[in-house]
């Protein structure tokens, strides 16, 4: 019985050692990340946004180690030269394999969702649209 034991502890270190390190989205999450689609459409794109269409020229967003994040989008009236930068700040958390993002100001606002995934950051933002930012 006491061969048993020794074994199984044995191989619970060994099982134990082989699995690697943990993934921890906060580390990885941090960083800062470029606009390059938006609904799946490279930029720029067009969106409807209040029954008004603007383009999205470019984007992106930084998310500091310590919970901070600002994001900016270059954007204007569909069909024109006009363009005007808009910035968000807040703070982000980790929840689950999620990202939470609580916005405020000109750009991005309220709570959004970002899904991270191999160097990207996926946010649901209004009206369902999503917008894919790589590092």
């Amino acid at each position: 019985m006491r061969n048993l034991c020794a074994a199984l502890a044995v191989l619970l270190l060994a099982t134990t050692a082989c699995q690697g390190p943990s993934t921890d989205v906060s580390a990885s999450a941090a960083g800062s990340y470029a606009l390059t689609t938006v609904n799946g459409a490279t930029l720029p794109a067009t969106v409807t946004v209040n029954a008004t269409h603007t383009t999205i020229y470019s984007g992106s967003i930084q998310l500091s180690p310590d919970g901070g994040v600002v994001s900016h989008h270059t954007q204007g009236p569909a069909g024109t030269s006009t363009s005007t930068t808009t910035t968000s700040s807040g703070t982000w958390t980790v929840v689950g394999s999620a990202i939470r993002l609580t916005m405020s100001g000109e750009d991005l606002s309220g709570q959004l969702s970002a899904i991270p995934s191999s160097g990207a950051l996926t946010v649901t933002v209004a009206q369902g649209r999503t917008e894919r930012f790589t590092k």
